[in-house]
């Protein structure tokens, strides 16, 4: 099985791939980032790279237009070395490096302290047994427990919740999560 090298420009970084391997394959073994939203089907059309030097074996040009073509731009999921290449990687083909923005790097900004308040939450509820004291329907005991657990006293019920409900809390022996 052949191999050959691959250099990327304007890194001047260079890996060697295996014959059948692709330049996207090769980038990521070299540590250079692409964009490639489509998996490296060759449908979205960001991974394009301009061969400087050498030859590939293009699968399909996919999205590139004549003039990317004549300017020698290939796409690196679909191209595969038939021999040593040289290749540069343009900026808008890599994917942007993240960086995580400290306090110190905004002067003069005040961080404000973010809460956690997601849109849905589960709470696991535990009912008293009804007795001849308290013998209200389940639904208000559930009511009142969710009540004093979380301090909501708006909760309402859907007509199916509320025919299920002596079934589930029977089966659970009292015990129920509430999907809040």
């Amino acid at each position: 099985m052949s191999s050959y090298t691959v250099r990327f420009l304007p890194d001047n970084l260079e890996t060697t791939v295996q014959e059948g391997e692709n330049l996207l394959q090769a980038a990521a073994r070299a540590g250079i980032p692409l964009k490639a939203s489509c998996g490296g089907r060759g449908t979205c059309g960001r991974c394009r790279m301009i061969l400087k030097e050498g030859e590939v074996t293009q699968l399909q040009k996919g999205k590139l237009t004549p003039e990317q073509l004549a300017a020698g731009y290939v796409l690196a999921c679909q191209s595969i070395p038939a021999g040593p290449v040289v290749v540069e990687v343009p900026a808008e083909s890599r994917l942007a490096e993240h960086r995580v923005l400290l306090a110190e790097e905004r002067a003069g900004e005040e961080l404000l302290p973010a809460g956690f308040d997601p849109l849905f939450k589960k709470v696991a509820l535990e009912l008293p047994p009804p007795d001849l004291e308290d013998s209200r329907d389940d639904a208000g005991r559930l009511l009142d427990t969710l009540e004093k657990t979380t301090g909501m006293d708006d909760a309402l019920f859907n007509l199916e919740t509320l025919s299920n409900l002596p079934a589930v809390l029977r089966e659970g022996q009292l015990r129920v999560t509430a999907s809040l």
